[in-house]
């Protein structure tokens, strides 16, 4: 007998912290996890091989990838405890029809979240290029997330740094001329 079912089937008695519902065993309890971890590993592997082929795309295209892979995960393992726990084919068709709908929320959510962080990443983008046309840093406009924003910090302390560091040697040189000029 495996854990899970020794677990299962001594909580009952034990008042414990895992009450199965009635007619639920050990048995059924050990299948479920069993096609919830075989479900959880193949996204995972699926997930990774995936993340390694768009290695050299945009970080909001990965992260819509990862939440993908979490809500396939989660929704194909709660409806393999739908196909093996519930008997009637009414809640189950329901229950399945629920999950889709969740899947199809959660795509919206990760496609919303990659698109913003790829045009805050192209305003962030922007700010840089103007610096070669102006010679001045500008921040984007707008709030980015938390990571570029202190990347945005950390260029305008750059550019400051730099535009002191030029100023003190455009005075340097000067010095220098009017040394020679002596």
């Amino acid at each position: 007998m495996s854990t899970v079912a020794r677990l299962a089937a001594a909580a009952p008695r034990a008042g414990g912290l895992l009450r199965l519902p009635a007619g639920v065993t050990g048995t059924d309890l050990e299948h479920v996890t069993g096609a919830a971890a075989g479900i959880a590993i193949v996204a995972v592997v699926a997930g990774i091989a995936l993340l390694k082929l768009l290695a050299g795309r945009s970080l909001g295209i990965r992260l819509a990838v990862v939440v993908a892979v979490t809500m396939a995960a989660s929704l194909a393992s709660c409806g393999a405890v739908a196909v093996l726990m519930v008997g009637d084919a009414t809640t189950r068709d329901i229950f399945l029809e629920f999950l889709v709908v969740a899947g199809l929320a959660g795509i919206v959510v990760a496609v919303f979240v990659g698109r913003s962080f790829n045009r805050a990443t192209r305003q962030l983008l922007a700010s840089v290029q103007e610096v070669g046309e102006s010679g001045i840093y500008t921040p984007p406009p707008g709030i980015l997330p938390a990571e570029l924003a202190g990347l945005s910090a950390g260029l305008s302390t750059a550019h400051e740094r730099l535009g002191t560091a030029r100023a003190r040697e455009q005075a340097l040189e000067a010095s220098r001329r009017e040394l020679v000029a002596w």
